[in-house]
């Protein structure tokens, strides 16, 4: 048998829908802190945990030199078949702070080769781009390890892409002599200056 009261409880809740409407289209969004934002987050290197301790990766035995963590945008992305490119395939130089700021990282133009980057910058967009010192301390050509299980999340980065990663800083060492050593400090620059990077957890924020 039909219940008489649910035309009545329809025509209710119609009503209380009719009347909430403009009160709901007057509702503030939520603000959400931008992904460029957190990019600005200075990169953290740590002490190793306790249980942070050498292990091997095919041939290669890989030292924990400290624990490391940032968030930056993805300046370009380079892949390699060169020595040790059987352990690190790939560079991403990537910056943060201000040199994250779309209209900064915009107007670098970035070329990677032999595990090295180099940037550039046109004339009339010297005033636009923080002194070489500040760029210098706020990029990195960062040599990737990724952990088996983020290796196809790494290469799907490219530029402009934000990305959260942390991992190990580390030192790769092999039985014939092969040796590749992490630098520890944002401030240098030239050989032996960019990151040997574990990755053992990357999103995208962008």
């Amino acid at each position: 048998m039909r219940s008489k009261t649910l035309p009545w409880i329809m025509l209710l809740t119609a009503l209380l829908l009719w009347k909430l409407i403009p009160y709901l289209q007057r509702a503030p969004l939520p603000k959400v802190e931008t992904t460029y934002n957190q990019a600005a987050y200075t990169p953290k290197q740590t002490k190793l945990e306790p249980t942070d301790r050498p292990f091997t990766m095919g041939k290669y035995t890989v030292t924990p030199l400290a624990r490391y963590q940032f968030v930056g945008v993805i300046l370009s992305a380079e892949s390699y078949s060169d020595d040790g490119s059987d352990i690190s395939p790939i560079d991403w130089a990537m910056a943060w702070g201000r040199c994250a700021k779309p209209a900064v990282w915009k107007k670098i133009d970035i070329t990677q080769q032999a595990r090295f980057y180099l940037w550039s910058v046109e004339e009339e967009d010297l005033d636009v781009v923080p002194p070489l010192e500040i760029i210098t301390a706020s990029s990195a050509n960062i040599h990737l390890i990724p952990a088996a299980n983020v290796v196809p999340i790494i290469k799907r980065g490219h530029r402009g892409v934000v990305a959260e990663l942390s991992g190990m800083l580390v030192k790769v060492t092999s039985a014939d002599g092969f040796i590749w050593a992490s630098s520890l400090s944002r401030t240098d620059s030239g050989a032996g200056a960019c990151e040997l990077f574990y990755v053992e957890t990357v999103k995208y924020l962008e």
